[in-house]
């Protein structure tokens, strides 16, 4: 899974299911993110091969890709975690609705729980408004999402912060 999280809003503006996670991979979920908010002026990701090239070495293709539309790339410092904790906690919260709602044995179907899990934020549930619709102010989502609203809630299976 590649996971977009607006830093201040703390909302998963993409969460793409991918066989494997690689820089291409994580430039298609940066581009579905891109086409449904529009581009950031800065990206904060760990210092992963798929997002960053070594010291000396030429620039990955999402590299070259955030540089060709003027996006700044920051990157978390190495053993770091608390850096990109806000992704950390989202990532934790998603493994409690995964214990619930899984497992996926696609990666559509693991596309769809991802979709299901980012649109229907609890939080935003008690309120009867999805995250994904108090975020964007309304507009079709490009993908069909299945209301969870009525399946059972989450095992914990992280510990919380």
């Amino acid at each position: 899974m590649v996971d977009i999280l607006d830093d201040h809003a703390r909302y998963a503006i993409g969460a793409t299911a991918a066989r494997r996670f690689t820089a291409h991979a994580a430039w298609r979920a940066m581009e579905t993110a891109i086409d449904e908010h529009g581009a950031p002026r800065q990206l904060i990701s760990d210092n992963g091969l798929q997002f960053k090239s070594g010291k000396g070495h030429k620039p990955v293709y999402f590299q070259e890709r955030l540089a060709a539309l003027g996006i700044a790339q920051l990157s978390s410092r190495p053993r770091h975690p608390q850096t990109c904790r806000k992704l950390e906690r989202y990532h934790c919260t998603f493994k409690e609705f995964y214990a619930d709602h899984g497992p996926a044995h696609t990666v559509e179907e693991l596309q769809q729980l991802c979709d299901a899990f980012r649109w229907q934020s609890r939080y935003a549930g008690d309120l009867g408004v999805s995250a994904g619709s108090s975020y964007r102010a309304g507009g079709p989502s490009n993908r069909e999402v299945r209301d969870v609203r009525s399946l059972p809630g989450p095992q914990r299976v992280c510990r919380r912060p």
